[in-house]
Protein backbone atom coordinates (compact mmCIF):
# COMPACT_ATOMS: atom_id res chain seq x y z
CA UNK A 1 0.00 0.00 0.00
CA UNK A 2 1.30 3.17 -0.99
CA UNK A 3 0.25 6.68 0.93
CA UNK A 4 0.69 10.27 -1.03
CA UNK A 5 1.44 13.08 0.90
CA UNK A 6 -0.87 16.66 1.01
CA UNK A 7 2.65 18.47 -0.91
CA UNK A 8 2.35 15.79 -3.96
CA UNK A 9 -1.29 16.19 -4.16
CA UNK A 10 -0.92 20.22 -3.75
CA UNK A 11 1.87 20.60 -6.87
CA UNK A 12 -0.21 18.22 -8.67
CA UNK A 13 -3.88 20.38 -8.26
CA UNK A 14 -2.55 23.47 -7.59
CA UNK A 15 0.90 25.06 -7.37
CA UNK A 16 1.54 23.64 -11.39
CA UNK A 17 4.48 25.91 -11.71
CA UNK A 18 6.37 24.61 -9.33
CA UNK A 19 9.79 23.30 -10.21
CA UNK A 20 8.91 20.04 -9.25
CA UNK A 21 5.89 19.65 -11.48
CA UNK A 22 6.92 17.38 -13.60
CA UNK A 23 8.33 14.79 -12.06
CA UNK A 24 5.69 14.87 -9.67
CA UNK A 25 3.12 14.56 -12.80
CA UNK A 26 5.34 11.51 -13.92
CA UNK A 27 4.91 9.83 -10.43
CA UNK A 28 1.51 10.17 -10.35
CA UNK A 29 1.26 9.06 -13.93
CA UNK A 30 3.13 5.91 -12.37
CA UNK A 31 1.12 5.14 -9.33
CA UNK A 32 -2.35 5.57 -10.75
CA UNK A 33 -2.73 2.07 -11.89
CA UNK A 34 -1.27 1.00 -8.56
CA UNK A 35 -3.10 0.60 -4.74
CA UNK A 36 -2.72 4.01 -3.84
CA UNK A 37 -3.91 6.21 -1.24
CA UNK A 38 -4.02 9.40 0.51
CA UNK A 39 -5.70 9.84 3.99
CA UNK A 40 -9.32 11.82 4.94
CA UNK A 41 -6.66 14.68 6.70
CA UNK A 42 -4.58 14.71 3.51
CA UNK A 43 -7.79 15.51 1.63
CA UNK A 44 -8.83 18.11 3.75
CA UNK A 45 -5.11 19.75 4.68
CA UNK A 46 -5.26 20.11 0.21
CA UNK A 47 -9.12 21.61 0.41
CA UNK A 48 -7.86 24.11 3.40
CA UNK A 49 -4.86 24.61 0.58
CA UNK A 50 -7.04 25.54 -2.09
CA UNK A 51 -9.36 27.41 -0.28
CA UNK A 52 -7.44 30.14 0.47
CA UNK A 53 -5.71 30.02 -3.30
CA UNK A 54 -9.13 29.24 -5.01
CA UNK A 55 -12.97 29.49 -4.53
CA UNK A 56 -15.43 27.44 -2.41
CA UNK A 57 -16.84 25.61 -5.90
CA UNK A 58 -13.32 23.95 -6.40
CA UNK A 59 -12.90 23.09 -2.95
CA UNK A 60 -16.16 21.32 -3.24
CA UNK A 61 -15.17 19.80 -5.96
CA UNK A 62 -11.57 18.66 -5.36
CA UNK A 63 -13.06 16.82 -2.21
CA UNK A 64 -16.42 15.48 -4.08
CA UNK A 65 -13.83 14.32 -6.18
CA UNK A 66 -11.15 12.50 -3.95
CA UNK A 67 -14.73 10.21 -3.02
CA UNK A 68 -15.53 9.22 -5.80
CA UNK A 69 -11.68 8.80 -6.75
CA UNK A 70 -10.63 5.32 -8.59
CA UNK A 71 -7.38 6.19 -8.81
CA UNK A 72 -6.41 7.47 -5.23
CA UNK A 73 -8.36 6.16 -2.57
CA UNK A 74 -9.08 7.39 0.62
CA UNK A 75 -7.59 5.89 3.65
CA UNK A 76 -10.04 6.68 6.66
CA UNK A 77 -9.24 6.08 10.05
CA UNK A 78 -10.50 2.33 11.10
CA UNK A 79 -11.40 3.23 14.58
CA UNK A 80 -14.33 5.13 13.49
CA UNK A 81 -15.63 1.86 12.64
CA UNK A 82 -15.45 1.08 16.31
CA UNK A 83 -16.94 4.43 17.31
CA UNK A 84 -18.84 3.17 19.97
CA UNK A 85 -16.08 1.31 21.71
CA UNK A 86 -13.80 3.88 21.37
CA UNK A 87 -13.52 7.01 23.27
CA UNK A 88 -12.08 10.62 21.39
CA UNK A 89 -9.59 10.88 24.63
CA UNK A 90 -8.19 7.14 23.38
CA UNK A 91 -7.70 8.47 19.29
CA UNK A 92 -6.48 11.51 20.91
CA UNK A 93 -3.88 9.75 22.95
CA UNK A 94 -3.11 7.39 19.60
CA UNK A 95 -2.15 10.59 17.95
CA UNK A 96 -0.54 12.19 21.35
CA UNK A 97 2.19 9.04 21.15
CA UNK A 98 2.77 10.14 17.68
CA UNK A 99 3.38 13.78 18.31
CA UNK A 100 5.32 12.81 20.69
CA UNK A 101 7.85 11.33 18.05
CA UNK A 102 8.43 14.91 17.23
CA UNK A 103 6.12 15.29 14.63
CA UNK A 104 2.99 18.06 14.59
CA UNK A 105 -0.42 17.99 14.44
CA UNK A 106 -1.39 17.11 10.89
CA UNK A 107 1.72 14.94 10.15
CA UNK A 108 0.44 12.95 13.59
CA UNK A 109 -2.41 12.44 12.29
CA UNK A 110 -2.05 11.70 8.73
CA UNK A 111 0.79 8.87 10.72
CA UNK A 112 -1.84 7.59 12.76
CA UNK A 113 -4.01 6.28 9.75
CA UNK A 114 -0.92 4.91 7.85
CA UNK A 115 0.16 2.91 10.76
CA UNK A 116 -3.56 1.86 11.42
CA UNK A 117 -3.51 0.35 7.89
CA UNK A 118 -0.23 -0.76 7.44
CA UNK A 119 1.17 1.04 4.57
CA UNK A 120 4.63 0.35 3.38
CA UNK A 121 5.61 3.64 1.14
CA UNK A 122 4.38 6.94 2.00
CA UNK A 123 5.01 9.58 -0.55
CA UNK A 124 6.04 13.26 0.12
CA UNK A 125 8.42 16.09 -0.97
CA UNK A 126 8.62 16.89 3.15
CA UNK A 127 10.88 13.73 3.82
CA UNK A 128 12.11 15.30 7.09
CA UNK A 129 9.13 15.37 8.48
CA UNK A 130 8.33 11.73 8.92
CA UNK A 131 11.78 10.02 8.61
CA UNK A 132 12.90 8.69 12.10
CA UNK A 133 9.04 9.13 13.22
CA UNK A 134 7.64 6.01 11.46
CA UNK A 135 8.70 2.34 9.95
CA UNK A 136 6.87 3.68 6.83
CA UNK A 137 9.35 3.84 4.31
CA UNK A 138 9.20 7.67 3.06
CA UNK A 139 10.14 8.49 -0.69
CA UNK A 140 9.87 11.80 -2.71
CA UNK A 141 8.40 11.13 -6.18
CA UNK A 142 11.38 10.80 -7.24
CA UNK A 143 13.01 8.89 -5.22
CA UNK A 144 10.79 6.53 -5.30
CA UNK A 145 10.34 6.25 -9.57
CA UNK A 146 14.19 6.10 -9.35
CA UNK A 147 14.08 3.00 -6.94
CA UNK A 148 10.85 1.86 -8.30
CA UNK A 149 12.63 -1.79 -10.00
CA UNK A 150 14.30 -2.79 -6.53
CA UNK A 151 10.71 -2.38 -4.42
CA UNK A 152 8.29 -4.38 -3.39
CA UNK A 153 4.83 -3.85 -3.48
Amino acid sequence: MLVIDTDVLSIHHIFTGDKRYKKNKEFLSMVKTKESYTTIFNLLELCGILATVGDKKQVEELYRMYFASEEIKLLLPSTIDKVSNISWSEISEEMLEIIKRGTRFGDASILWICEEHDVKYFITWNIRHYEGKTSIQCFTPEQFLNNTKGLKR
